[in-house]
């Protein structure tokens, strides 16, 4: 199986808030409109009377936004809105998208495989475990009986997940040159 986090990512958000979308508004050196909406799979030209009633014309899409503009972006993502509702119905169809590739790739259902990732801070994992959890709650039958999911990785920065609740699905993360998750790996942490 071959993905990305952009792919990945995307269908793990349970909620629309800004904790959970923390990875598409990370402070970048350059961030425009139109890259702030393609990281959240969103097309800005569906979006224009929105995104102008906003204040972001449609000359101003793919110049650098200061940091006032990208909060305010944000902000009209996560409120009430015609943004906010598109940005829900894009990550309701990145989740059912998801959800039905891991299912024809049996990704849920390895027994003795694992997912292996460059790393650095575990995002696909922690997203991945958090969608889990959340379907497994909602009574979703591809979650009955999931094996512990492995994700190794070549390095691991920063904290570990934390399982949420009894529900929680089991994903573990094991980093070779650096797991500071472990404080293990070929480098000394």
């Amino acid at each position: 199986v071959y993905s990305s986090r952009q792919a990945w990512v995307p269908g793990c958000i349970t909620r629309v808030e800004r904790d959970q979308l923390e990875w598409a508004f990370e402070n970048t050196l350059f961030l425009s409109v139109r890259s702030q909406m393609n990281r959240l799979n969103m097309n800005p030209e569906t979006l224009e009377a929105a995104l102008v009633e906003r204040g972001f014309s449609l000359h101003a899409w793919d110049r650098n936004l200061n940091a006032d503009e990208r909060e305010r972006l944000q902000n009209a993502l996560l409120s009430e809105g015609p943004l906010a509702e598109a940005l829900r119905q894009q990550i309701e169809e990145s989740r059912k998208l998801l959800l039905e590739y891991l299912e024809q790739e049996q990704v849920l259902n390895i027994a003795d495989g694992a997912i292996v990732d460059l790393g650095w801070y575990g995002t696909t994992q922690k997203a991945l475990g958090r969608l889990l959890t959340a379907e497994r709650r909602r009574g979703n039958r591809i979650i009955e009986g999931l094996n512990p999911l492995r994700f190794f990785y070549f390095g691991l920065r920063g904290d570990s997940p934390e399982p949420v609740g009894k529900e929680a699905v089991a994903i573990i993360g094991k980093g070779f040159f650096l797991d500071e998750w472990h404080g293990t790996g070929l480098v000394e942490n």
